[in-house]
């Protein structure tokens, strides 16, 4: 039997905990992607049939000329041409992604500048392997952060570049990507290196020192070398980056493919 005491301090601690609760609620998506940021989710609030993002996409078929970012400050991406325009796509379920072929790309209509720690974040499937770009911050052929298709293992790869001090790439564990399946890869650059990662499994990392130069690069989509399909993408520019703050952003990638992380 609990005597009323007992009950007076049960209820006490049931109050602090739900207090503590209610004063650190969990970080949310939007709270991650500030003004230094960009979060990019295919939908038909941020694609539009032209370059200055003013006619919105508003069914399956229609050619994306423009995504604007959902949450964060970052620059929108554009593409003029047709013959290199992804195709917005009903998903089901109220989602809606964006098909591509080989040679679909968007750029940012303004540049950037990336400090050296950032995050970058793709939730894409690809309907095969081969080598080429898929998603990144990208200066010019010898200064990037991206994300990179791999040829073999179904894998895909982080790399760096710099002008001074060549390229450094990590690929992820063989069958990590495979092919036909709808899956989040991220990339962060630190201090002390790059790395991959799929969805939220093992995080592999190649070190390096290296200095990027990234000031007026573009936010680039593609081209992605084969076909395949892309759900949201994502950009984020800080000095520090936390295991949560990463869980977060993949998560709320994962959701836009109907999938739970």
């Amino acid at each position: 039997m609990v005597t009323s005491a007992q009950a007076y301090w049960l209820n006490r601690k049931r109050r602090q905990k739900r207090n503590a609760a209610e004063e650190t609620p969990p970080l949310s998506v939007a709270d991650f992607f500030g003004a230094t940021s960009g979060f990019y989710p295919i939908s038909l609030a941020t694609c539009f049939k032209d370059t200055a993002c003013t006619i919105p996409c508003t069914a399956d078929g229609d050619l994306i000329k423009g995504i604007t970012p959902l949450y964060g400050e970052l620059p929108n991406l554009i593409q003029a041409t047709d013959a290199n325009c992804f195709i917005l796509r009903d998903d089901g379920g109220g989602r809606w992604r964006a098909d591509f072929d080989a040679t679909d790309t968007m750029v940012s209509a303004a540049s950037v500048t990336v400090a050296r720690q950032h995050l970058i974040g793709l939730a894409r499937e690809l309907a095969s392997a081969g080598t080429s770009i898929l998603f990144g911050v990208v200066l010019n052929a010898t200064n990037y952060h991206r994300i990179q298709n791999v040829s073999s293992s179904d894998r895909n790869a982080g790399a760096v570049r710099t002008t001074a001090g060549g390229v450094i790439a990590v690929n992820s564990p063989a069958s990590q990507f495979p092919l036909n399946t709808p899956l989040v890869a991220s990339s962060r650059v630190t201090d002390t290196g790059v790395d991959i990662q799929a969805d939220e499994g093992v995080i592999t990392e190649a070190a390096t020192v290296m200095a990027l130069n990234l000031a007026s690069a573009a936010v680039t989509l593609g081209p992605f070398g084969v076909a395949g399909k892309v759900w949201g993408f994502y950009v984020h520019r800080a000095a520090e980056i936390s295991a949560e703050e990463r869980t977060v952003a993949n998560s709320a990638l994962a959701a836009l493919q109907g999938r739970t992380l």
